[in-house]
């Protein structure tokens, strides 16, 4: 493959998007998750503060969020390190997932 043809496979590929661009889109994706991810914390904090008792979906929407990241993360890099580090957050997302939903029918029983 020489490099004519190797230039031309990379823009059909990138579909002739600005490499600039794409990196400030994978930056936006990243600070946006970084914020939602922040926020989801913080409010959840706040409400055990105030309240005494978490909103636990919050927590799962965390915990999934950093599950899926790293997961499909180290799927595309090959990393089985971050593979293990999203397996062991998706066991807290099922986990928190779980405890949302026990709330959700000990609350409606009470009704």
């Amino acid at each position: 493959m020489n490099k004519e043809e190797i230039l031309a496979k990379s823009r059909q590929e990138n579909k002739n998007i600005d490499l600039v661009e794409l990196e400030i889109m994978n930056r936006s994706k990243l600070l946006a998750g970084s914020i939602a991810g922040n926020l989801c914390f913080i409010l959840f904090l706040a409400q055990i503060l105030n309240t005494g008792k978490g909103n636990y979906a919050l927590l799962a929407v965390l915990t999934s969020y950093i599950a899926v990241n790293s997961i499909h993360k180290g799927i595309m890099l090959k990393k089985r390190s971050s593979i293990i580090f999203g397996a062991v957050w998706a066991i807290a997302a099922i986990f928190t997932t779980v405890i949302t939903v026990g709330m959700f029918f000990n609350t409606s029983t009470s009704l």
